[in-house]
């Protein structure tokens, strides 16, 4: 938390971006490995106090990916917000609101517009290991607000300061499955 010169008082900003290396498999389709659509992600933190904080901000994904199944085609646009609560000791609890709304890009692709809600619990494990397990449901707005859930379990050590990296296994549950399964691994820089 710091003075900023376009925010009065103290503020936290929280800046992300990612673009993933992704693979596919789906029965009658080839296999695709390659960039998947880069996400940038702005998040201001106008309140925060002992016990919590408030988040506010937004998500861009840039149709970046180097195959069709690989990204969406389509610029999108996901304003988010989230409560957050500090536990005792190292850990918090939030629920991010998401709104995902494509605004352009390739006109043969199908439109994007769904509502991520995502309740998370993470806990640090010592100086160097975190642990993380979410839920997420999906609401389609485009498909009758057809709701998918799928949840995981992350971990993720720090190695050094400013690098970190983490697995994380997810499954599909439910009547309304969007797939099976992921696992997904990230590097992290921070700073």
């Amino acid at each position: 938390m710091r003075a900023r010169r376009f925010l009065p008082g103290k503020r936290g900003v929280i800046l992300r971006f990612e673009v993933p290396i992704a693979g596919t498999y789906l029965p009658g389709k080839p296999q695709q490995v390659g960039v998947g659509d880069a996400y940038g992600q702005v998040l201001l933190v106008p309140h925060i106090t002992r016990s919590g904080a408030f988040v506010v901000g937004t998500g861009l994904l840039v149709p970046t990916a180097s195959g069709n199944l690989l990204g969406t085609g389509k610029w999108v646009l996901a304003p988010a917000t989230a409560p957050v609560w500090f536990l005792i000791g190292p850990g918090m609890f939030f629920i991010k609101f998401q709104d995902f709304f494509s605004f352009g890009g390739d006109s043969s692709r199908p439109d994007i517009n769904f509502l991520l809600i995502t309740p998370t619990l993470m806990r640090r494990q010592g100086e160097q290991w975190w642990i993380l397990a979410d839920s997420e449901m999906k609401t389609n707005w485009l498909r009758n607000a057809r709701t998918g859930m799928k949840s995981g379990f992350q971990i993720g050590r720090n190695f050094s300061s400013g690098f970190a990296v983490w697995g994380k296994p997810e499954v599909w549950w439910g009547q309304n499955r969007d797939g099976r399964w992921n696992l997904k691994f990230g590097l992290v820089w921070y700073r």
